[in-house]
């Protein structure tokens, strides 16, 4: 493989979620593209993107985002716009609980 050109490197990061380690199926993927992380960025430094910028990019992240939303999970983690992060999690019990992680993690 010749990594000096451009079209020989990867150009895509995928990203899976698979349910069970034994399981070779895959419940929810996302392919990040360059012009998606692009878009990301800029929409995380307060750029407000047109129809035209969403339409492709706006789809498969909504497809994504639905395929986990329909599964199972019992923890959460949540960023504060600072960066403190939190998790949200559900023990034997039911019961929910909220917990700073620490930054050295």
């Amino acid at each position: 493989m010749d990594e000096r050109y451009l079209e020989y490197i990867p150009d895509s990061l995928l990203l899976r979620h698979r349910t069970g380690p034994g399981s070779d199926d895959y419940d929810a993927e996302l392919r990040v593209t360059i012009d998606l992380l692009e878009l990301l960025t800029q929409i995380e430094q307060g750029f407000v993107p047109s129809l035209n910028d969403l339409r492709g990019a706006y789809v498969n992240l909504l497809i994504f985002r639905n395929a986990l939303a329909h599964l199972r999970y019992q923890e959460v983690l949540l960023v504060d716009d600072d960066g403190t992060q939190y998790r949200v999690s559900v023990d034997d019990q039911n019961a929910i609980q909220l917990q700073q992680v620490s930054a050295d993690r």
